[in-house]
Parts: C-alpha cells; structure tokens; sequence
C-alpha cells in the first residue's frame, strides 16, 4: 500500500553494503596496526641484542614497509566512511488525512539521533525539524476538508509548568530524559500549540483534540487558550488525553496539575488524573458534515471498576514463615488488587483477581519472607481508606506453643523459641450489647511511650483492665495485633465466631419456601441462594462492629468450626 517501499527497501541494502565494506577497511586498518606493533617490537630486539646493522637495517625497511600499510589502510577506511550518507533524516512525523479528520503524528525522537543511531547533544538539533514545520504550515493554511485534528504525541505536549522541568534538564544535563518532555523546549512547545489553536480558531465547526502518553501516569486533560481568537467560546478548550501504563508500573503526574505553561505563556493546562491504575484510552469522535465536529466521548479506562465497596474484611487467616491468606467480600463483581507492603523495604507484592459478588475471596500470598511485618491495602474498591491490615510472619521454626488463659499469656520463659496466642470463643456481641462499657470511672489511656515499653504479655494485660465491654475486648486485641513484632503471633477462634441466632428463623423460612418448588427449578434455586446470603449477613454484621473488624484484619486468625 505505500509505493515508496521498494525505494525504501533498496536504499537499506545499499546503506548495508556500504557498512560492510566500511567493516571490512576498519579490520584491515586494525591488522596493519598490529603488524606495525610487531615490526617495531622486532626492531628494539634486535637493537638490543646488537645484531649486525644490515639485518638491523633489513627488519627497518620491513617496519617502514608495515607503516605505508597501515596508512593505506587508514584512508581507505576514511574514503568509505567519507562516502556514506551521514545526512539525518529530517521528517518522521505525518499528518495523515483519514476523511475528514485529520491525525497529526509528532516525532521528536529521530531528529535527535545520528545516522548511527548515537544521541546527539540537545543543542546539536532542533526539538523539531525545519521541514516538520513547513510541512504543519502548508497543511493549516491550505484549503482543506478537515473538520477535526485529533494530534498524537509520545510526551504530552502540554505537560507541566516550564520553569521545573528546565531548571531540571539544567540540572541533570543534555543527555538525561527530561530534556525529552515538550516543556523543556519553550520555543518549540508554544509555536506547536498556537498554530493549532490558531487553526481551530478560523471556523467554528472544527475540533482540536491531543493523545499522549510516556509518563506511566494517566489524566483526562485539557489545554486552554488564554488568547482565544474563535467565536465560540468553548473552543478555548481542547481535551487532551495522557494514557498508560497498560502493564508497566504506575506513576503520579508531577504537581502542578493546573498552571499556566509559564507567566508569559499563552497556554495552560488543567489535569484530573487517575491514580494508582494501568488503563487505555477510549475516544469518540463525531464529525459530521453539516454540523461541528465534537469529541461526543473521551475517557481513559483504567483496570478498576467505580463504585465497588467492601463488605467484610480484610480478615487475615493463617501467617505462616512463608505465606499468608486474606479474605475479603465486595459487593459487585470486580477486579480487586490486595497489595502487601514490607515496611523494612517497602517493597510490595500484589495480586489482581477478579472477584464475585458478595462473596468472600482469598487471597494466597507465597514466597514470603520470615520475621517481616507487612501491611495489606486494596486497589479497585471505593472504601480503601478504612479497609486495611497488617502481619508479622514468623520465624522459620517456631518449636513451643503457649496459649493464654484470660489474657495472661503463658508463654516461654525467655528463650523466645514459643508461640503466643489468644483463644477466643462465643462472639455474641449484640447479645451483650447491654452490658458494653466498663466502670464510670474515667479510664486512664496508655501513651506511646508505656506501650513501646511493653511486650505482647504485658499489653494485653494493661489493655484488658480498661474495660469489660462488648468491643473493648476487641480492642485490646487489635491494639496488640497490630504492633509490628508485637509478641501475639495468632488468635485462635475456638467455636462460636458469629452469633446465628439472629438470622436462622429468616433462612429457615426461605428454606421452607424453596421446598415446596419442584427440585431443580429456577426459583427454587434462588430461594435456597437467598437462604444462603441471609445466613451470611451474620458474618457481615459481626466482623464490621468496632473492634472486631480491626482485630480480624491484623496478625493471625485461626478458626474452628462450632455446632
């Protein structure tokens, strides 16, 4: 389809040939070179070893005979450099004619390589070329059917204020990337963009719109003309949409996110970004032909749906040295990340799943590292702030077990080979609900200082006199669980985790109902799955109270099953 290929194709083949005889010139320059080496090594030999003058002079003529070679061979290599086409090329970028919209592709890569392929100095070449811009100038003023210019660009093209990024390419010298954003070239960035906007400006019905990316950081943009010359208004704005990454890891858009490019700029820019998610770009562009073109839509996808909350968890199971399970419900099917955070290093571990609807999902965390802590955050669900944990992983061996009696830990006595753990049973909260609260007395709250001071032992103990309510228990535990190499290496649920009483009569009447259906029919099937979900609103109730939610996303759960 581009009738310039064959030209294409036979200029690479004699580009190549002319790089293999230059190949060629440059090792018969390096074996002349060697030899010379060689002949001179022989002739301070022999000098040395006092040979008679005439084989002296003998091995002399030979050496002078190696250097005339030699300088042979160098010009031969020169001649063959001097004769390839170390002209750059001056135009990569297009601007294609697709009915009547037109696309703009910008390249301001292949400007700044040499015909090697080396990185020329950011003063050796323009950001873009001369012909680039006769090329714009002649395509904006001819008289043309494009209604719409949708421009694309590797770097957005209005990205951030021009003062830090040049003061930063400054900084960092000419051959560091920044120097590569369109910020760092004043001149270039501001005729770019006012000829576009000029273009824009002369009808009414025309549309400009700009797609970048490059940054590992998406926004839905818009680029404003301070100077607006159109008639309409609204064309002082024009979309701009920064896209990515799809898989690679996501960054922040540098603040400002609304500026001007500089004070005596005529553009600025407003960014809305979308943070912490791989996305792509969607774009619908409606150019009709007796109507002005418009961007009917434009908007970047990302991995996560909207609108996705947490119903329980996270609840963390079994920590073991290596690996550890979180469970966790939403309430609509969706793409969820549980991200776990080392806090030695910071280095993070993360899994995407797509989980279902109002139902709980582990998460199975391997290959971890023993006598870590670790924190647990979500990706994708609206209520992330409030809906996180923690753990330590424990040593690789751990061979004694003590397990409390009331709070009063009996573990080892010091060698700090034992396991500590909790034992609970009959969560009933809303049972003994009436009795929440501890003595009218104002309790005295631990500081800081008093609880590092403490172990695992000591905290519960402390935390356990400040009240005897429904959630305070709870909170004691939380308080020691979350403590980083706290001491408390497991709760164990011995029967009893959520109180039923309150939901069976409900599901044993919908039981009741789907009994009288026909088995295997539709609404029997929904019935009995209506039973099931009220059953676990027992779950959803309990684990959310205060206290127990905190307590069950932090440490080590174990549980057993009770009648």
């Amino acid at each position: 389809w581009d009738p310039a290929v064959p030209e294409m194709i036979a200029e690479d083949e004699e580009k190549a040939l002319r790089e293999a005889e230059a190949l060629d010139f440059r090792r018969l320059r390096e074996a002349r070179e060697a030899a010379v080496e060689r002949a001179e090594v022989a002739v301070a030999e022999m000098k040395a070893a006092k040979v008679s003058p005439a084989t002296v002079a003998e091995i002399e003529d030979m050496l002078a005979l190696r250097r005339d070679e030699l300088a042979a061979a160098k010009a031969a290599e020169q001649n063959a450099e001097a004769q390839g086409d170390d002209s750059p090329v001056e135009l990569e970028s297009a601007l294609l004619h697709l009915g009547l919209v037109g696309v703009l592709l910008l390249d301001t890569r292949l400007c700044a390589l040499s015909p090697g392929g080396a990185l020329l100095d950011v003063d050796s070449q323009p950001f873009l070329p001369v012909a680039f811009w006769d090329l714009l100038t002649q395509e904006l003023e001819m008289d043309s059917p494009m209604r719409a210019l949708i421009v694309i660009s590797e770097l957005p093209i209005a990205d951030t204020a021009r003062e830090g990024v040049q003061a930063a390419a400054e900084a960092l010298g000419p051959y560091d990337p920044v120097n590569g954003r369109w910020s760092a070239h004043a001149e270039d960035q501001e005729k770019l963009l006012g000829k576009l906007f000029d273009w824009k400006a002369k009808e009414a019905y025309r549309e400009l719109t700009f797609i970048s990316g490059g940054l590992c950081a998406a926004s839905q943009s818009e680029v404003l003309d301070m100077n607006w010359s159109g008639l309409d208004k609204s064309g002082e704005r024009s979309k701009h949409l920064i896209v990515g990454p799809i898989t690679d890891n996501v960054s922040e858009l540098p603040p400002p996110l609304a500026a001007s490019l500089s004070p005596d700029s005529r553009f600025s820019f407003l960014h809305r970004p979308l943070r912490g998610q791989r996305n792509y770009a969607e774009a619908l562009l409606k150019v009709p032909l007796h109507a002005p073109a418009k961007v009917a839509a434009a908007k970047i996808i990302g991995q996560y749906y909207e609108e996705v909350n947490v119903v329980v968890g996270p609840v963390v199971g079994l920590v073991t040295a290596h690996t550890v399970v979180v469970v966790l419900e939403v309430d609509a099917e969706a793409p969820v990340s549980c991200v776990l955070v080392e806090t030695l290093t910071g280095g993070e571990r993360r899994q995407l799943k797509l989980l279902p609807a109002n139902r709980p999902f582990p998460y199975l965390f391997e290959d971890l590292t023993p006598e870590r802590h670790y924190l647990i955050r979500f990706e994708g669900v609206e209520n992330a702030d409030t809906r996180f944990g923690g753990f330590t992983t424990p040593p690789r061996h751990q061979p004694e077990v003590g397990l409390g009696n009331d709070l009063d830990m009996g573990g080892d006595d010091g060698d700090g080979g034992g396991v500590t753990m909790v034992v609970v049973s009959g969560d009933s909260p809303l049972k003994g609900i009436a009795d929440a609260g501890g003595s009218d007395d104002e309790e005295e709250e631990l500081g800081d200082e008093a609880r590092e001071g403490m172990d695992a032992e000591e905290l519960l103990a402390a935390e356990g006199q400040k009240g005897k309510g429904v959630s305070s228990l709870w909170q004691t535990i939380s308080a020691v669980a979350e403590r980083p190499f706290g001491g408390l290496d497991a709760t164990l649920h011995i029967g009893g985790q959520v109180d039923m009483d309150g939901v069976t009569n409900d599901a044993a009447a919908l039981i009741g109902r789907a009994a009288r259906e026909p088995p295997g029919s539709k609404v029997r099937e929904q019935l009995e799955e209506a039973a099931l979900d009220r059953l676990r609103d027992a779950y959803r109730t309990h684990w959310n109270l205060p206290g127990t939610r905190q307590a069950l996303a932090q440490g080590c759960h174990l549980m057993l099953r009770a009648r």
